[in-house]
């Protein structure tokens, strides 16, 4: 039986690609926000100047990033903005998880409108809008764990080797680099590398994370050392939990806040971010 990866390559498949094309295009790159949430601008300032701080430990490489994005738009337009940057960085990650999520629909289910269907309705929905047109980590995020989903769902159980196992790492540290809570998947990765590789489980699951961890850490203890006049051991804790000092606020972070209630409201609004776009065009300007 063929791998069902091939398909996307066949004639039908590269007429939904290019249909999947053509609706990224006039659904999502024509658009701009009229409004920047506070952590965009404020980050596109930090971009703007090179200021040290955009290695910020929660989003480790998203504005560095960004900051490269930026020389090379001006080299062909001189007055490109960091949100112009921004907003190419996650519309182009956004697209990795669009064609992602075809292609994992696709393997599962083998049918092409399927499988166009469930990523229009993620491009068209409400989190991609947002997300991509807002300088912000999270729509790298999305692709880059969208391509790591994909890599271990389109791999043979049976299939091992020391390429396989660096390119699996690397996926992972970059999920890892453009969110430090991606961390918390460490544990069903690693389950789910052993228990998938039969007798090199142990081995892939260990070489994977190590590897993995060995290649954020070393970019954290650099990044702090960066930021951080004096690099200590507790300068280096402190760095690394920067984001929880700054959301040290009581009412954040404790036990009270769990209720039925509020897990409905976190609920409806991981609903929400999947509604379809609308756009209002009563305050329009002509």
């Amino acid at each position: 039986m063929e791998d069902q990866p091939s398909a996307t390559f066949d004639p039908a498949g590269r007429r939904w690609l290019i249909l999947l094309f053509i609706l990224f295009a006039f659904t999502l790159i024509p658009f701009r926000p009229l409004e920047m949430i506070r952590d965009s601008v404020y980050w596109a300032g930090l971009v703007e100047t090179l200021d040290p701080r955009i290695w910020h430990p929660h989003h480790l490489i998203y504005m560095p990033i960004n900051a490269l994005l930026l020389e090379f738009l001006r080299i062909f337009y001189a007055d490109s903005t960091a949100i112009d940057a921004g907003q190419v960085h996650s519309a182009f990650w956004m697209l990795i998880a669009v064609l992602c999520t075809r292609a994992i629909a696709l393997k599962a289910t083998g049918s092409h409108p399927i499988a166009f269907l469930l990523a229009g309705l993620l491009l068209t929905s409400q989190m991609a809008w947002v997300f991509a047109m807002q300088p912000q980590a999270y729509a790298p995020l999305m692709g880059a764990l969208s391509l790591l989903l994909w890599t271990l769902f389109s791999t043979r159980p049976d299939e091992y080797s020391t390429a396989w196992m660096i390119k699996i790492a690397a996926l992972y540290a970059i999920t890892v680099l453009y969110h430090q809570a991606m961390v918390l998947i460490c544990f069903p990765l690693g389950y789910y590398l052993y228990s998938t590789k039969g007798k090199n489980g142990l081995r892939a699951a260990l070489m994977v994370l190590f590897t993995s961890g060995a290649v954020v850490l070393s970019l954290y203890i650099w990044a702090a050392s960066h930021v951080q006049e004096n690099l200590s051991l507790q300068s280096f804790i402190n760095y690394l939990t920067f984001f929880g000092q700054v959301m040290a606020d009581p009412k954040y972070f404790n036990f009270q806040n769990y209720s039925w209630a509020n897990s409905w409201v976190l609920l409806q609004s991981q609903f929400n971010a999947f509604q379809p776009l609308f756009i209002d065009t009563s305050k329009a300007h002509y």
